[in-house]
């Protein structure tokens, strides 16, 4: 019921209860009931809705953009009823709609909260405005801010800010908290961005629906069914155009009527194209004169350099006029990147994001997008915009905006140039390569295979262009493992690049890195520092401070580690480490990569915090640049793993072993090296943390995986062999312990496998025959010994004092058996725990030295 004794006022709600009695549409609340009260207060009994609010309903559910197209398009049949019955709603808000899972939206409070609020003499905690200005600022249009005639073109921008929150989880502007004034100014001269923009960066708190400033582009995203690059995809284009139509400034350029807005969703939805248009670019160049004219001087001046350009290119085809169809060929390209660059300085106005400064991201962002819409006309120039903006992504780390990109690209080009043609082929390549970098291999590989048959068949390739399919097909195989079959195509990419480009050309250079590279992760350490040398000298004379220094200096860097270099390899790595914050964005994969190398020397250095911190941020970069399974993720997952092991939080330490097994096995598949690696480390694991039944099911899986001559892959083997042997000691088992050390030591040296896969074999042996009081233990010790020195890590020095204690207890001498535990202890408690499962040992070893 509603009080009041203003007869107008009374007579406006009956007029109005009666329009509403005559508003019969499935989705608006019916009105039931009306009449007054003994003392003559009119009262509505309206139809009582079981729902939720639009906007929670489709989150609570993950609704898809199809799903919430459809919700809004009933919204719009009612609405557009309403306005063909005369009545416009002025106040349409997710909260005036409440959607049931058997009746879908229904509309509430059609042209009454108004009068119901003014009569009462309060203002409702939406409204800012007094008197007749009653509205929900968030959702009134800009006539409605300044007071103005309402139409239904009122409620057609409101069903846009109904279209966009639902898109993108965000208002079009945030105008929480501002006067009136300051709300009209904001929705009237910043231009709206579009949604796919929107959907892909982080925003404030006052941007969002619900105001949660936890919701990032991420959760928001998801609850949308989706990711934020895919979302971004999908919005691009008709609906981007669709909702920027609805929310125009100017009642006149929105959609005529709901009905209208309805017909383009509906049209969408089926593929057909939709009737409205992006603003012309002389429109909004316009508009942007009257906002920025001071900024709109540099914007002059390249628009004067552009007009000379085509009339340069007007005068050459007159004068040529064999040459006429090219030069206006030309001259329409120069035309179609003058719009698209209108296009990419619009942007540098500070009310696209209501003040400061435009992001180097958000400016690719927006010019991609934009190269959608404004060079339809030029496909090949729109073809080459795409390339340019791919590679300028991929250098950036935006890896799968670029991947977008150079996939859009390689699409136009293939409809246009055909399949074999140079531009064509280098977008294949180019795609291929992003591909591998966001951990695509089996499309990648297809891709670049098919390429580099392509090419070879091609009687004109150009030798650096062969050099391209070459490098990036062999990269891609080295990167997944399959480093025999990489090895003489990275070889072979070197040499056509050297003898077409020359020894420091900077592809030369990356061939050459490549192919260190592979011999590095082959463990053929002595054959990898050759050329991981001379690609760093040659490119800091060439290029002083650059990111292709900075790789240099991490791959040199990952050499010395494994050569346990460790004062040179933490002298690379930070030196990587500072020029990549240096020179390239927050967020980039290869700042997560040092990380990752930096974080791994710290850890072998018992340096737990340091690596910790250093990993997690490696972490949080990699998790920044999208959900899907990364090769790099899995590496960081593992290597913090191993590090919370340590740490003895084994709880922790077997969910990122798990989770890094997932994805190596989605990515590589259940039996690559890669996966069994980590298996063999969660083995390890539960072995330390006393569940030796896991452990031992772990074993007997990577077993099964493996090929049954040990010759065919000898290092899975040996790993797998110096894990069962550490099994069987602890399961007191020492015979078979080292029948099965003795068995992996003979295998490495029929391989060629030292290093410190048979340094640690050989501790491992040590320890055994200690506990057998096996008189050879002195032996095994005497190999070790000749091959430990200061650099040796921590916890391998530690592991050989063990058994040198150990053994030293088994010739009955106390004293030196005391001095080797201690010294180990030294060694490792400053930086592991007293939980550590080698702490742990040495502390009872040391207690069962006799006083």
């Amino acid at each position: 019921a509603v009080g009041g004794d203003q007869r107008g006022w009374q007579t406006r709600f009956l007029t109005e209860r009666q329009i509403l009695a005559r508003l019969q549409h499935p989705h608006i609340a019916r009105l039931l009931d009306g009449g007054s009260t003994a003392t003559g207060q009119p009262y509505l009994v309206m139809e009582h809705v079981d729902g939720e609010s639009l906007h929670a309903y489709c989150d609570r559910r993950q609704l898809g953009v199809e799903a919430r197209l459809q919700l809004l398009l009933q919204i719009c049949s009612a609405v557009d009823y309403a306005h063909r019955h005369l009545v416009v709603h002025r106040d349409l808000k997710p909260a005036n709609i409440l959607v049931s899972e058997t009746d879908g939206p229904k509309l509430l409070d059609f042209g009454i909260a108004r009068m119901l609020d003014d009569r009462a003499g309060r203002v409702s905690r939406d409204l800012t405005a007094p008197g007749e200005r009653m509205l929900t600022p968030n959702y009134a249009s800009p006539e409605q801010l300044l007071g103005e005639t309402v139409t239904t073109a009122s409620d057609v921008y409101a069903l846009g800010v109904l279209l966009y929150e639902l898109l993108t989880g965000r208002r079009p502007h945030a105008v929480e908290g501002e006067s009136m004034a300051a709300r009209y100014r904001l929705i009237a001269d910043a231009p709206t961005q579009r949604p796919s923009l929107r959907v892909r960066r982080q925003t404030c708190a006052a941007e969002l629906i619900s105001g949660d400033p936890a919701l990032d582009a991420e959760a928001l995203a998801q609850a949308r069914g989706s990711r934020p690059v895919a979302l971004a995809r999908r919005l691009r284009g008709d609906l981007d155009t669709i909702v920027l139509k609805a929310l125009q400034r100017d009642p006149a350029r929105r959609y005529r009527s709901a009905a209208d807005l309805a017909d383009d969703l509906q049209r969408h939805l089926q593929g057909q194209p939709v009737q409205a248009r992006p603003d012309a670019w002389h429109y909004r160049l316009a508009k942007l004169c009257q906002r920025q004219p001071v900024a709109m001087t540099a914007v002059a001046g390249l628009m004067v350099l552009t007009v000379v350009f085509v009339i340069g290119l007007w005068l050459q085809a007159e004068r040529l006029a064999s040459e006429r169809d090219r030069a206006l060929a030309a001259e329409g390209e120069a035309r179609a990147v003058s719009g698209y660059l209108v296009d990419l300085f619009e942007v540098s106005d500070p009310l696209q994001d209501g003040g400061g400064n435009i992001t180097a991201r958000e400016l690719l962002d927006r010019g991609s997008a934009s190269i959608a819409t404004k060079l339809t006309e030029q496909p090949l120039v729109q073809a080459s915009l795409l390339y340019t903006l791919g590679d300028v992504n991929l250098n950036l780390g935006l890896l799968e905006q670029a991947v977008d990109l150079h996939r859009r690209a390689l699409v136009q080009r293939e409809r246009l140039l055909g399949p074999d043609h140079p531009d064509t082929l280098a977008s294949r390549d180019r795609l291929g390569d992003g591909l591998r970098q966001i951990s695509q291999f089996d499309e990648a590989e297809a891709l670049l295979r098919d390429n580099l048959a392509r090419r070879e068949a091609l009687a004109d390739t150009p030798a650096w262009a062969l050099g391209d399919s070459l490098n990036n097909l062999g990269l891609l195989l080295s990167t997944i493992g399959q480093r025999s079959e990489a090895e003489p195509l990275l070889r072979r990419a070197l040499a056509v690049r050297e003898a077409s480009l020359g020894v420091d050309h900077k592809l030369t250079l990356i061939s050459r890195s490549n192919l260190g590279l592979l011999l590095l992760d082959s463990e053929r350490l002595s054959e990898a520092e050759a050329p991981l040398t001379d690609v760093l000298a040659r490119r800091r004379a060439l290029l002083g401070q650059h990111p292709q220094v900075a790789n240099s200096a991490q791959a040199l860097g990952t050499l010395y580690l494994r050569q346990g270099h460790m004062d040179r390899a933490e002298s690379l790595f930070r030196e990587a480490l500072a020029m990549r914050r240096q020179l390239l964005p927050i967020g980039h994969p290869q700042l997560a990569n040092s990380l990752n190398e930096l974080a791994y020397l710290y850890h072998d250095q018992l340096r737990l915090d340091e690596a910790e911190g250093h990993y997690r941020e490696m972490l949080a970069i990699d998790r920044l640049n999208g959900s899907e399974p990364r090769l790099n993720t899995a590496y960081g997952l593992n290597n913090l793993a191993s590090l919370l092991q340590d740490r003895a939080r084994y709880g922790e330490a077997a969910a990122l072993f798990e989770e890094s097994i997932r994805m190596r096995v989605a990515l590589l598949g259940d039996s690559s090296d890669n996966a069994q690696r980590v298996r063999l480390n969660l083995a390890q694991m539960h072995l330390q943390a006393g569940d030796p039944m896991a452990a031992r099911a772990l074993l007997d899986a990577v077993r099964e995986r493996l090929p049954a001559a040990p010759a065919d892959n000898p290092r899975m083997w040996l790993d797998l062999w110096r894990r069962e042997a550490e099994w069987m000691l602890e399961q007191d088992q020492p015979v078979t312990a080292i029948e099965r050390l003795r068995q992996a030591l003979q295998l490495s040296g029929e391989a060629g496998i030292g290093g410190w896969r048979e340094l640690e074999l050989s501790i491992e042996l040590a320890r055994v025959q200690a506990r057998q009081s096996d008189q050879r233990c002195r032996q095994t010790l005497a190999a070790v010994q000749t091959r430990i020195d200061a650099e040796t890590l921590p916890l391998r020095r530690a592991r050989a004092l063990l058994a040198e204690g150990q053994c030293a207890l088994a010739e009955s001498s106390p004293l030196q058996a005391a001095a080797a535990f201690d010294g180990a202890l030294a060694l490792v408690t400053p930086g592991l725990p007293e939980g550590n499962h080698w702490v742990q040992q040495l502390r009872t070893a040391r207690a069962s030295v006799p006083l």
